[in-house]
């Protein structure tokens, strides 16, 4: 094979055979020698001049050869980390406009082909992809990482493919200041930022070309790293450099070199997959105003994982994948401000030992708070119950409750807890365990175990007891037992053949509230007497038996200490409030499959309506309306989804269509939202939720974000405040992330952590 009449190296492979040998013009013998497999040799072909350079020239002119790889198929190949991937190769003479992402060190290829200048390798993540060849070779083992230089390059200076390739173009056609921050020899590496740097659901990386020193007309370096505003590094090149520069071997001091100290330092998420004991580290933040770079470091500091945080602007992006696979990369739009860190005053900080704590019930002396690894279906392995001495922050005992979870409410006299346990974790084995416990020292006051046989128990309870109930299957009944909640002693039982449920919801109502089909029951908790039954108007038909209806699961209030004196349920068709202590039904509320209904407090509810498709969860166009069930009709209604609110005095705090908002209780006046860039996402219905009136916190993406209640402008995200909403327990992570109580909020996280925040000068 002659080389090209431009003189372009041609690069083969060669493989132990004669027929490849002679394919290629060359006697079996030229067959790389042992130990010299993974290089790029010259080798001299007809009317061509012999290379005066080793095999990869310092120039591109005069190399005259055909550079071979000495790679067998399915061989492995090493590849330096920040190595360019390319799923295309170069055409036209051209270097490739964009990388499809750069090699990772835990990332295995193997040889397949190679053409021209690059070769064609298997990876074990990605399938076939291409690599410019150079980077297989010893030589690109000399590459070296530098601090971050600025280079202006001569008019006529020329950017090749790898050191010494012809594949180049010019380098005025990268546009304007180049940067580096890799060198070898005499070559520069100069990331080239990708026009668009996005295209359909993929994010397109850089492609890394090289410039000769003798290019260079001047250089500087950027002694405060390419984040400093002072270095006027535009946001698209820094993020070149984190995709070419930051793999998952590089540590705190390749990150500080390269960007800088970083704007703020705290706890990462939890690092370790679900199953194993909980890992979090150091997370870094580098703010700007039209971007935020965030990354989480590994116990041994290395890099985790690292996401950029972008303004929403083309609706186009709505459409790129957040994390693109197989690299530690992740993007995401905002279509809300990029919130600027502030920082927060803790009473004190508990660490728990699970991924996501969220407070489950509160006294004057202990929080009861909820421990869970996050993971769903076979993923979940670890939950826990623990008590926090409330003035100290100190942890004063925990009940481990493995992947079957556990279920707890607390004693009417505010000192004890009745907790609920199906599997114990430390014997690996189904024991469905009752126990009565004392919240300060978390002393058993009593336990009763039933055996598992071949169902499960659940736990709910009434004012003084506890009730123990399984669900009928095939030819058994289902049982409900009930038992002092003082003592532990069985008081009666009661058999079901039809499917039912109870709903009592903190322990402490009158009556064990019993659902079965469109009719609800009050038990006396004493002796299992019917008190009363509240039925349906209108029930679910035999045609749609598996309709659910969609009703929103009522905001959790750890601070609850009381029965309120009434219910909401669903009954049949209905959602109904119900007066527990006689029964009456004090409110219905035909359900629809076009709606979903948000409880808002004890007398209104936020019902979204679907406008062009029969069920809600098909909509596209919404509106939403409040409605009063003592006046029985809608207060107001306004376009789009509201959703995740909370009532505050005359206002109702809100996103409407994901974005905050504040609307006045009496009309549904808009009175502000917050500003945005103006691109709508129409899946953002459930982008912001508020958390707390007083100050005004809306949960946002992972953060938890402070917000002007006179005009909606973002005052900041709250350092410190990791968030997040496990598919299993949007109910409790709701009402248990953020809660305030006098001066003092509560935090819960997704990193363990558990916290007292004061709060002063709240109006």
């Amino acid at each position: 094979m002659r080389t090209s009449a431009k003189g372009r190296r041609r690069i083969v492979a060669i493989a132990a055979g004669c027929a490849l040998a002679f394919l290629i013009g060359c006697e079996d013998e030229s067959v790389a020698p042992e130990g010299s497999k993974g290089d790029l040799a010259p080798v001299e072909q007809p009317n061509a001049s012999p290379p005066a350079e080793p095999p990869v020239a310092r120039s591109s002119e005069g190399t005259g050869g055909v550079l071979t790889v000495r790679f067998e198929p399915g061989e492995r190949v090493e590849l330096r980390p920040g190595t360019p991937i390319y799923k295309e190769p170069s055409t036209g003479g051209a270097p490739p406009p964009f990388a499809a992402y750069y090699a990772q060190p835990s990332h295995k290829y193997s040889f397949l082909s190679a053409e021209d200048e690059m070769m064609t390798l298997a990876s074990g993540e990605d399938g076939e992809v291409t690599v410019p060849a150079w980077y297989g070779t010893d030589a690109a083992r000399g590459v070296r990482e530098a601090a971050p230089i600025r280079i202006d390059a001569k008019p006529e200076a020329r950017l090749s493919l790898f050191p010494g390739s012809e594949t180049r173009m010019e380098a005025l056609d990268a546009g304007g200041t180049l940067y580096s921050v890799l060198q070898w020899e005499d070559w520069f590496g100069v990331p080239i930022p990708p026009e668009p740097w996005y295209a359909e659901d993929t994010v397109r990386a850089p492609a890394m070309l090289w410039l000769h020193a003798s290019d260079v007309a001047s250089s500087g370096p950027l002694t405060g790293g390419l984040w400093d505003e002072a270095a006027g590094v535009p946001s698209s090149v820094v993020r070149s450099f984190a995709e070419s520069a930051l793999h998952e071997e590089a540590d705190r001091t390749s990150v500080e070199r390269l960007l800088g100290p970083a704007d703020v330092r705290e706890t990462s998420r939890s690092l370790n997959e679900t199953g194993a004991p909980l890992s979090v580290a150091e997370r870094w933040r580098y703010e700007r105003e039209n971007a935020h770079f965030v990354l989480d470091f590994e116990e041994d500091g290395t890099i985790a994982t690292w996401r950029w945080t972008v303004p929403l602007t083309r609706a186009e992006q709505l459409e790129v994948s957040g994390y693109t696979y197989p690299t530690i990369r992740n993007y995401s739009f905002r279509e809300l401000p990029l919130a600027p860190t502030i920082e927060v005053e803790k009473t004190w900080r508990n660490q728990g030992a699970l991924a996501y704590a969220f407070l489950h019930a509160a006294t004057d002396d202990a929080l009861l708070v909820r421990g869970d690894d996050g993971g769903f279906s076979g993923m979940h392995y670890d939950s826990n119950l623990y008590a926090i001495d409330r003035r100290s922050g100190d942890t004063l005992w925990r009940i481990d409750a493995g992947y079957s979870g556990f279920i707890a409410m607390l004693d009417e006299d505010r000192e004890h807890v009745a907790v609920f346990t199906p599997y114990d974790p430390a014997a690996k084995a189904y024991r469905q365990l009752v126990r009565r416990v004392r919240l300060t020292d978390g002393e058993t006051m009593w336990s009763v175990e039933h055996p598992t046989e071949d169902r499960f128990m659940s736990m709910s309870g009434a004012k003084g007891v506890v009730a123990l109930y399984t669900e009928p299957f095939e030819e058994k009944a289902g049982q409900l037992t009930t038992l002092d909640a003082h003592t532990g002693k069985p008081l009666w039982e009661k058999s079901y053949r039809e499917p039912y449920r109870l709903l009592n919801e903190t322990g402490r109502e009158p009556y064990l509230l019993v659902l079965q089909g469109s009719k609800l029951s009050a038990l006396d908790p004493v002796t299992g007497r019917v008190r009363w039954t509240a039925n349906a108007k209108e029930t679910l038909s035999e045609k749609e038996p598996d309709w659910v209806p969609d009703v929103a699961p009522r905001r959790h209030d750890p601070f609850r200490d009381d029965d309120e004196g009434f219910l909401w349920t669903t009954l049949g068709k209905e959602l109904a409030r119900v007066d527990t202590a006689t029964g009456r039904v004090e409110a219905r509320y035909p359900l629809r499959k076009n709606e979903l209904v948000s409880l808002l407090d004890e007398r209104q509810w936020l019902v979204q309506r679907s406008l062009d498709a029969p069920e809600w969860y098909n909509g596209t166009r919404f509106e939403t309306s409040l409605y009063d069930a003592a006046a029985a009709e809608p207060v107001w209604t306004i376009p789009g989804r509201a959703s995740g609110a909370m009532a505050q005095g005359d206002r109702i705090y809100l996103a409407i269509d994901g974005v905050p908002s504040a609307v006045s209780r009496a009309d549904g006046e808009i009175l502000w939202q917050t500003p945005t860039t103006g691109v709508g996402d129409p899946d953002r219905g459930f982008a912001a939720i508020a958390l707390l009136g007083d100050p005004l916190l809306f949960a946002i993406g992972e953060d938890v974000v402070q917000v002007d209640e006179d005009d909606g402008a973002v005052v900041g995200r709250w350092k410190d405040a990791l968030i997040g909403f496990p598919d299993t327990l949007v109910r409790w992570a709701w009402g248990g992330l953020l809660n305030r109580d006098g001066d003092t909020v509560y935090l819960g996280s997704a990193n363990g952590a558990f916290s007292s925040v004061p709060v002063f000068g709240s109006r």
